[in-house]
């Protein structure tokens, strides 16, 4: 089996992810991009957000490994993917990297608003908000989740402490 013949059922699965997540779909060149950045490896968290109206849309496609964490910005990306234009970065740092989770308001959004926290249950596997991840090597934040359908964030939110306490 070819190496491409390989990526294409991990490329259909990441764009099935992303359009559940992120309520969207998305040129498929953004997704294999990530797949190409993810080397082979298991995408265990995948979050997308989408802006943009008509026919050029922005935003992050943010995919978390054991080990990596792999940033997609694009911004003026033409929506049916065919047309050439706008722009388009990868990013890969080590989860190692991770520098601070934040769990506060989002300026300029209704994340980690109160009500949205004093509706849940301690005991129960519930995540109303958003944490803000800085990572070194990466030049902006990352805020999670902000797909409409998120993924298990509370898994990840444990292993992204772990993460932290790695750092030295």
């Amino acid at each position: 089996m070819s190496e491409q013949t390989s990526r294409e059922p991990v490329a259909r699965s990441l764009l099935q992810r992303v359009s559940k997540v992120g309520g969207f779909s998305v040129p498929p060149h953004l997704v294999i991009r990530l797949v190409y950045a993810l080397g082979g490896a298991e995408a265990l968290f995948l979050d997308a957000q989408l802006t943009g109206d008509g026919e050029r849309v922005a935003g992050r496609l943010v995919a978390f490994t054991e080990r990596l964490v792999h940033v997609v910005d694009f911004t003026d990306v033409p929506r049916d993917g065919f047309e050439e234009g706008g722009s388009v970065v990868v990013t890969t740092v080590s989860r190692d990297a991770l520098l601070k989770v934040e769990i506060a308001p989002v300026k300029g959004t209704t994340l980690n608003r109160n009500e949205d926290w004093a509706g849940g249950s301690l005991g129960g596997d519930w995540w109303p908000g958003a944490a803000t991840l800085t990572y070194d090597g990466l030049p902006s934040p990352v805020t999670i989740p902000q797909g409409r359908r998120p993924e298990d964030f509370l898994a990840l939110h444990r292993a992204l402490l772990d993460d932290l306490s790695r750092r030295r």
